[in-house]
């Protein structure tokens, strides 16, 4: 798949050969339409900042199917939350619907025990009572790392709302990034369709340690196999 031309994703590139690098590539045959990756790099070597870069589009999106998966969304979807999941249970790189459910790729990755609604420990005693009181956003976040479950982007840095043309691009900053040694095989990330207060699963991509160079971003016939070669391994 070949990423789409942003100055946002260019930026970086003198870096990433060398970088702590994990993609989720999300491939449009197989995510429901969805079309497009997320890019952590890590800033240095064992270290929690890292930069995370979003480049998605968004327009040969399924919307029918999405009415179908959830009767709540009854318009097309211009607004996705997105999160780091800890399971994933697929042969393929990227999945849709019923293959991102809970069952199979389990709730937010949260080992402090920040306690949201969808924490992989909600169901514990600890987290249990706790859940009420979860309040993650941008602000809470800058003031207070603990505030914010590990795997919680959405909470952290707010949700992917879709331009006119439905593609979405930014890059985010993240100094409390988990740990690349944190990253598992079966680390995933989720996107959720916003519609009103369900926010049904849509699409997921399993996370990938990648190679890159700047012949990844140059070449218009970039094909995957050619551009990052390398599986996550611990």
């Amino acid at each position: 798949m070949k990423l789409f031309a942003s100055a946002v994703v260019a930026a970086s590139v003198a870096q990433l050969a060398s970088a702590q690098t994990i993609l989720y590539n999300f491939e449009p045959e197989l995510t429901a339409g969805v079309n497009g990756v997320a890019l952590v790099e890590y800033q240095e070597f064992n270290s929690t900042k890292a930069n995370i870069f979003l480049n998605f589009d968004f327009s040969g999106v399924d919307q029918g199917a999405i009415r179908k998966s959830d009767g709540n969304c009854t318009s097309d979807v211009v607004q996705y939350k997105w999160h780091i999941h800890v399971n994933w249970n697929s042969l393929n790189g990227s999945e849709s619907f019923n293959w991102c459910s809970k069952a199979l790729t389990g709730n937010h990755y949260d080992p402090l025990k920040a306690c949201g609604p969808n924490s992989e420990f909600v169901d514990t005693p600890e987290c249990a009572p706790r859940v009420k009181d979860y309040a993650c956003n941008p602000d809470n976040y800058a003031k207070n790392p603990l505030a914010c479950e590990k795997g919680d982007l959405s909470g952290k840095f707010g949700d992917i709302k879709l331009t006119k043309d439905k593609t979405f691009s930014a890059q985010y900053t993240d100094v409390h990034y988990p740990l690349f040694s944190e990253n598992t095989p079966q680390w995933n990330m989720i996107l959720h369709a916003s519609c009103g207060k369900a926010t049904p699963r849509i699409a997921c991509a399993v996370g990938r340690q990648v190679f890159l160079t700047d012949d990844y971003w140059g070449s218009s016939d970039s094909s995957d196999s050619d551009d990052y070669n390398t599986p996550y391994s611990k």
